[in-house]
């Protein structure tokens, strides 16, 4: 029969083992919030200058085809991988001569800066994607340190998420700045070596920022 020694030992470890038990969901919900949050802040600053970059992109493009047509110049330049079109009434209402005085030339040189920067910026949006392995809009950990790690930053558990999120997008924003594009296809090719791919429902998010 039990002492009430023993007892007392198999009840403390009940408790331990519930108090252990609480911990790990905890630690698991926290980690799941965690990882959705830095998903979403990383995505939602990347899809905020997409915008800006794609307006800056229309009106560049269109003032360059309105230079052309006005000053009846032989060719129009060839848009390489992007092409834009805005219904918005907030875009429409612009003045071409006024944004670039100089005319046809400074209206190509915005066509040609516009293009690459919306270019970096998509980009940059699929590598946030192809992040997230199981397209579940969510960062496990090994999802958020293979990301991190790719662009040269040790990865430290346990961070709060805007801690995250901030290294993240600045990570974005110096790229952008510097328009290092070749920064960004190695981190990408880190990725695609670790057998992250660029799936189908990945394409359908990036279709959505892009129109």
């Amino acid at each position: 029969m039990p002492t009430r020694s023993q007892n007392t030992s198999h009840l403390l470890l009940s408790i331990l083992l519930l108090g252990l038990s609480i911990m790990t969901i905890g630690i698991g919900t926290a980690s799941s919030s965690t990882g959705s949050e830095v998903f979403r802040g990383f995505t939602s600053h990347i899809s905020q200058q997409i915008l800006q970059h794609k307006q800056a992109f229309y009106i560049a493009q269109t003032c360059t085809t309105y230079f052309y047509k006005n000053f009846k110049k032989p060719q129009q330049p060839q848009v390489e991988r992007i092409s834009y079109h805005s219904t918005s009434e907030s875009l429409m209402d612009f003045d071409c001569a006024t944004l670039y005085p100089k005319g046809l030339d400074e209206a190509r040189e915005a066509f040609s800066h516009t293009q690459q920067t919306l270019s970096i910026s998509l980009t940059f949006f699929e590598f946030a994607l192809v992040g997230d392995k199981n397209d579940d809009n969510h960062y496990a950990g090994v999802e958020l340190r293979d990301v991190m790690e790719s662009f040269g930053v040790s990865f430290e558990d346990h961070l709060p998420s805007a801690q995250y999120v901030m290294h993240l997008n600045n990570f974005f924003d110096s790229v952008m700045n510097k328009r290092e594009i070749e920064t960004l296809t190695n981190s990408m090719s880190e990725l695609l070596n670790k057998g992250y791919r660029f799936t189908p429902v990945d394409q359908d998010a990036l279709n959505k920022v892009l129109n």
